[in-house]
């Protein structure tokens, strides 16, 4: 059972989540393809943000375990890692992307645990990191996000599928790790500086002023 304790806005982000993430589970190769090829046609070494981008995984073996392969041990698995860099539109963006694939694996660990305990704080640290991205993402069409896209990469076996099912048969409550944190105040939850907060912030106040304006 899920409690909820957030602003209105952020409800149907918590919401989402969980239906996405058991009815879209099987959307993996589609949205990873463009990525796959992307970095089959460029076999160089790449950097982005000071980390070397990791080989495009085996699959099969990419699927053995829960948390999958990490090659370049950031604590995001390589096929999420490569398709962050590759929707990522600039530094901002892929940090808040891979800080939610990190508290992604958090999820799965504390849903194959069915561990109450580790459930309720992933579960903050999932409200703060999506909280984030979607600061980040203030301009994407909601369900064209990649910080809600990301679900069906990481639930893509049947294993990862049954640790969401276990995540939800525990009661917790979705709320942040900082009392402060509000709409329009996400970008407190980021864990990194971000470039042009005040640009940000501007432009996502205009964006969500117009669209007060045309209710």
């Amino acid at each position: 059972m899920i409690k909820i304790s957030c602003e209105k806005y952020l409800k149907v982000v918590c919401i989402f989540i969980f239906l996405s993430s058991l009815s879209g589970c099987y959307e993996y190769d589609k949205l990873i393809s463009n990525a796959r090829d992307d970095k089959h046609n460029h076999p160089e070494i790449r950097v982005f943000d000071g980390e070397t981008e990791p080989a495009f995984p085996d699959e099969a073996r990419n699927n053995e375990t829960l948390l999958g392969i990490d090659e370049n041990k950031n604590g995001v698995r390589d096929d999420l890692d490569i398709w962050i860099n590759f929707v990522g539109r600039d530094r901002n963006h892929r940090f808040a992307l891979r800080e939610l694939a990190r508290v992604f694996s958090e999820r799965l660990i504390a849903g194959h645990e069915a561990n109450s305990g580790l459930i309720q704080k992933s579960a903050r640290n999932f409200y703060d990191a999506r909280a984030c991205s979607l600061f980040i993402e203030w301009d994407f069409k909601f369900e064209e996000s990649p910080s809600i896209l990301m679900t069906n990469l990481v639930y893509n076996t049947d294993s990862r599928i049954q640790t969401s099912k276990n995540y939800q048969s525990i009661t917790y409550i979705y709320e942040s790790n900082h009392e402060r944190m509000y709409v329009g105040k996400e970008f407190i939850a980021c864990k990194f500086e971000i470039d042009n907060l005040q640009e940000i912030i501007k432009k996502s106040e205009e964006k969500n002023e117009l669209k007060r304006l045309k209710r």
